[in-house]
């Protein structure tokens, strides 16, 4: 047999939780199953895993297991993986996590098609509240420049061609060590220019649980030995800007972010890191400071003072940073929903971040002391402010893929002299089918979600919804619903499983139409985009006739060639793409007049897991 286009490689040990989802997902992969191999190597479990792993290759003639020594970290095993694999390119798989079906097959067709040596492909998070990185922004081919947006996913997640590793010496640091991702990483961007961003596909989901390793116990002196060890490649680089950029992606990450929690360290804690910290200052240069968003080098500035009490007051200054959503809009527009959100940055206190105008320029007001021990430049947000890139993010709730939207951003400043303010209007139009990443979003539900990059004081937020924005439409056959949820954010149902689309069409006395050839309802708040036509059952009372949603020239109604003559309520019921029976309701029907009546929903959920609305319009549903 011809040698596998990818070789996947795990590293297992002692009972991994999701071991049988992460084998089922490889066995559902697309690509052919010649073309790849899966190459389990076993940490020196204490328990039964390598005996479960055996029994799964037993029925899998393309995975091969292995067994070595405990070592301690998965560094050890995934190289032996490595020197076991035969693929052209290999992927480092985590031993609870899962790829979604077309993974493979689209990152060995990205790599082989660009000439790639790492592919860095779309990588979900399950167990955070809130999308994830910013890498996944853009679909590259070929990244032309690595800026913080391409390194902040910095997991070892990633397609790299196994002959690239090889004759760059490219391995996982062995032993009980940290950061390993960062080493790996590291050795490989600084030794390739040959990367391509794969986003327009989910591949691979990181699925967050308290035996994560990440999440093992901090070894103070094992962390930091593994941090110095994780620079050497990258200062081993010529001057230049991709060596200042993976630098700053080190400091900023692993110590800036401690310098802006430095107040929530116990002194002697603290004490120790500032001592750490003072020694690694002359790896990162003055001139890296250029490069960082205005929160970060004002803590940088201070870090290279020396003077631990401004520290403190400044990482007690920054606590709490958000952007504080006010007004939001959304509106139908020829088939995409057009969100705007108009965004105030405050303090924890829900104050406006405080700001002045000094000769023109825009800059951020400080406590004195820490004005008198800096440069005002420092403080100065002038330039910053036109870089700021905002964006809005859905999220499904049922995979964590997340979709970042292109978004109009503005970033100004409002209000009067003593009282400016940093306001953020944030605009984008959602097409169902292209939000991802110009694909069509899957039938999910989705969260929506507002962030501001760029000056490093705001993290993500929920945006928040309300009557106002509940709207139901059909845009080139699919049903999609916007809704607010139990705690007032902005949501949309693509799926029909959480909102009725018939709740919010806007159906009245006059909409229910009886002829000799059938029945007609009519859904006049149903906004339509394009053709739609869809499977339905329409019900009244006792009597039931098959039907079909139908979305033409702008106007939505569903229609039955049965006379339905009974009276009582009426239900209509749509088959979902995936055979999901999904009911929604119009009004009740009494007698040959139709008369709409009482008004009421009720959500109930069948045996197979189909959601059903049963009732009439008064009480709608709320999740």
């Amino acid at each position: 047999m011809a040698s596998p286009k990818v070789s996947v490689v795990v590293a297992t040990y002692n009972s991994p939780p999701g071991l049988d989802g992460l084998v089922a997902s490889l066995d559902d992969q697309s690509l052919p199953t010649d073309e790849y191999e899966t190459v389990f190597v076993d940490d020196g479990s204490s328990d039964d895993t390598f005996e479960r792993l055996q029994r799964l290759a037993a029925t899998r003639p393309t995975m091969r297991v292995d067994r070595i020594p405990s070592s301690g970290w998965p560094g050890r095993p995934r190289n032996v993986g490595t020197a076991m694999a035969s693929g052209e390119y290999v992927f480092y798989a985590d031993h609870d996590d899962y790829l979604f079906p077309e993974a493979l097959e689209r990152m060995y067709r990205f790599a082989a098609h660009h000439h790639l040596d790492v592919v860095h492909p779309k990588e979900v998070v399950k167990g955070w509240n809130r999308p994830g990185w910013t890498a996944f922004r853009h679909h590259l081919p070929r990244v032309d420049r690595l800026d913080q947006n391409v390194l902040q996913c910095i997991t070892p997640h990633k397609l790299y061609r196994r002959s690239f590793l090889l004759e760059n010496d490219i391995r996982f640091p062995e032993g009980r060590v940290r950061l390993e991702d960062f080493a790996i990483n590291g050795l490989a961007w600084s030794s390739t220019d040959a990367i391509g961003v794969l986003a327009d596909y989910p591949c691979y989901q990181w699925i967050i649980h308290e035996d994560n390793s990440h999440k093992a116990s901090y070894d103070y002196d094992v962390y930091w030995t593994s941090f110095r060890a994780s620079l050497r490649p990258l200062l081993a680089m010529p001057d230049g800007a991709k060596k200042d950029q993976l630098l700053v992606r080190w400091y900023r990450s692993r110590v800036l972010e401690r310098v802006a929690a430095l107040d929530g360290y116990d002194p002697e804690h603290a004490t120790r890191l500032l001592a750490t910290f003072t020694e690694l200052l002359e790896h990162f240069p003055p001139h890296l400071d250029a490069l960082l968003t205005p929160a970060d080098r004002a803590r940088s500035t201070l870090l290279r003072t020396g003077d631990r009490d401004l520290l403190l007051a400044l990482a007690d200054l920054d606590h709490g940073h958000h952007l504080d959503i006010g007004a939001t809009r959304t509106s139908w527009q020829e088939g995409s929903l057009r969100i705007e959100v108009e965004a105030v940055v405050v303090d924890r206190d829900g104050a406006p971040l405080p700001l002045d105008r000094v000769d023109g320029r825009v800059v951020r007001r400080v406590p004195d002391r820490l004005r008198a021990a800096t440069h005002p430049a420092t403080w100065d947000l002038t330039d910053d402010l036109p870089r700021a890139v905002g964006e809005v993010v859905v999220r499904s709730r049922e995979t964590a893929v997340d979709w970042l939207l292109p978004t109009d951003t503005e970033v100004r400043v409002g209000g009067t002299d003593g009282s400016l303010r940093l306001e953020v209007s944030l605009a984008t139009d959602l097409d169902p089918g292209s939000a991802a990443c110009g694909g069509p979003l899957a039938e999910e539900t989705y969260d929506v979600f507002a962030r501001l990059s760029g000056l490093g004081y705001t993290p993500t937020r929920r945006v928040p919804g309300g009557a106002a924005h509940r709207s139901a439409a059909l845009v080139e056959g699919r049903p999609v619903v916007v809704f607010d949820t139990h705690g007032g954010n902005l949501a949309l149902d693509l799926s029909g499983r959480v909102r009725s689309l018939a709740a919010l069409a806007g159906v009245t006395d006059g909409c229910l139409h009886r002829g000799p050839s059938g029945v007609r309802l009519d859904l006049p708040a149903v906004h339509v985009a394009g053709d739609s036509t869809l499977p339905a059952v329409l019900a009244i009372g006792p009597d039931e006739q098959p039907a079909r949603l139908v979305g033409r020239q702008g106007r939505a109604w569903v229609e039955s060639r049965g006379r339905l003559s009974g009276a009582g309520p009426l239900r209509l019921t749509l088959q979902g793409r995936r055979g999901r029976p999904l009911t929604t309701v119009g009004p009740e029907t009494r007698g040959a007049a139709g008369r709409a009546a009482a008004a009421r929903t009720a959500l109930t959920r069948t045996r197979a897991g189909a959601v059903g609305l049963a009732g009439v319009l008064r009480r709608r549903l709320r999740r």
